[in-house]
């Protein structure tokens, strides 16, 4: 008697284990998974949390329930079950030693590099997503990117080939700063073929001064991710020149509700930290195949929320409105930011000003803002003018170019506002006399320099 009771004592007290586990791990796991603006972060994971909740609530009960049950015929059911946890356990095992053979033969490549990225491993054979999330930047484009035919990105993230921080002596170097119509991928697939690159070889054939051009693009880039890159990285660069090329991607933020000019209304990371458990977790090899084909199937470790909706969900009117009212404060405060400190620096600027396709164009090859064309010419026209505001404002340092859409034929377009090669060249030669001119400027006030007395 005293024996069945003292089991009976150790059977009640795994169904309170179990029972506690089913109240406490909702609330303490969940806690994890807020992100910094109060939403959560993964629904799908609350949901197998909460299931999760159930079934262990439920186990706990049913144990507690039929105790009794579970010593008949001198303990035959509990011997069951606990053949059947080892077995279990046996078999994880076995699983377990499978999966670290079998790892990368049963994962896709973008998969594994996303488990790489999540768990800080900059692995460089994994390069397998050309964007990763930043802490301050917000996002950056990977360290040496490959599309599986071509390197597109260097080890320190630019669309060249690798460099050396530090400036070679007798240099000019060339900054460029921009979005998507700057990283020119998967538009043009070979780096030799972006207008950057066919600037720098136009350029080093006439200037008698070796001419380097980094491309900085970053795909989907507003004046706040070329801020913040600007302010951790790339000023670092010592450029003597940066070409601006920018006002597309800023018209966005001024077609959604709520505007912010820190554009909070618009852009937000992803929340990909790694959540408390998560990286002694991924320790299995089980659950890094699981991990990898969930990454995998959402298209990568999301590196930042681009913006709130899809632009098809915007209703034409309201964006117009909006649009029509809203001064680009943001877009100014940026760019001027990004000038002042330039221009404190001695450096000599461009702002190259965004090229968008004819309003027919957008409508024939762009479904996705076929319906916002309006609502873009009026947001374009309202940050070319802010250009010229800054370019105004320290015109002693800065050249404002804005392109002549007459220059490109309408075949040139490969959406609304990405060019196929032949459209690279010419945006290439609209720049190279006013870059000439500025290496030229530069040349003079370096032999001034040393013609001084010391």
């Amino acid at each position: 008697m005293k024996v069945i009771k003292k089991k009976d004592s150790y059977i009640f007290l795994v169904s309170v284990i179990f029972i506690i586990i089913g109240i406490i791990f909702n609330p303490y796991f969940i806690a994890y998974m807020f992100t910094a603006d109060g939403s959560i972060d993964d629904k799908f994971l609350i949901f197998l949390i909460y299931i999760f909740d159930f079934i262990s609530f439920i186990i706990g009960f049913l144990i507690f329930k039929y105790k009794k049950y579970l010593f008949l015929n001198n303990f035959i059911i509990l011997k069951k079950i606990i053949f059947i946890i080892c077995y279990i356990i046996f078999l994880l095992f076995f699983i377990e030693v499978l999966a670290y053979y079998f790892y990368e033969f049963t994962t896709p490549l973008p998969g594994r590099c996303a488990v790489e990225f999540f768990l800080g491993n900059n692995n460089e054979k994994l390069t397998g997503q050309r964007i990763i999330s930043h802490p301050y930047m917000l996002y950056q484009n990977t360290p040496n990117w490959t599309d599986g035919e071509n390197q597109i990105i260097n080890s320190l993230g630019y669309r060249n080939k690798n460099f050396s921080i530090k400036k070679k002596s007798g240099t000019v170097r060339i900054l460029v700063m921009g979005g998507s119509t700057t990283y020119c991928y998967p538009y043009i697939k070979k780096n030799r073929n972006t207008w950057i690159s066919i600037l720098e070889r136009h350029i080093n054939k006439k200037s008698n001064k070796r001419v380097q051009i980094i491309n900085a693009g970053l795909p989907y880039a507003t004046s706040a991710e070329l801020l913040a890159g600007f302010v951790f990285r790339y000023r670092f660069l010592n450029p003597d020149i940066i070409i601006i090329h920018t006002g597309g991607n800023d018209i966005a933020p001024l077609l959604f509700e709520n505007y912010n000019p820190e554009y909070t209304h618009f852009r937000r990371s992803a929340g990909n930290a790694v959540r408390y458990g998560e990286k002694s977790l991924l320790k299995s090899n089980i659950m890094k195949i699981i991990y990898a084909w969930w990454f995998s199937f959402m298209g990568g470790l999301p590196s930042y929320i681009g913006q709130p909706k899809p632009f098809t969900e915007l209703d034409s009117q309201l964006a117009l409105k909006r649009v029509n009212t809203i001064y680009p404060e943001g877009f100014e405060r940026n760019l001027d930011l990004i000038v002042n400190i330039a221009s404190s620096k001695g450096i000599k600027l461009i702002l190259f000003g965004f090229l968008s396709a004819p309003k027919d164009i957008i409508i024939k090859k762009d479904i996705h803002l076929k319906h916002l064309v309006d609502a873009i010419k009026i947001g374009l026209r309202k940050n070319y003018e802010i250009m010229e505001k800054i370019q105004l404002k320290y015109k002693q340092n800065v050249i404002f170019i804005k392109p002549d859409p007459n220059l490109f034929n309408n075949e040139y377009f490969i959406d609304n506002c990405h060019l196929n090669e032949d459209g690279e060249k010419v945006k290439a030669k609209i720049l190279l006399k006013p870059l000439l001119n500025l290496i030229k400027k530069l040349n003079n006030n370096n032999d001034r320099n040393k013609a001084l007395p010391k």
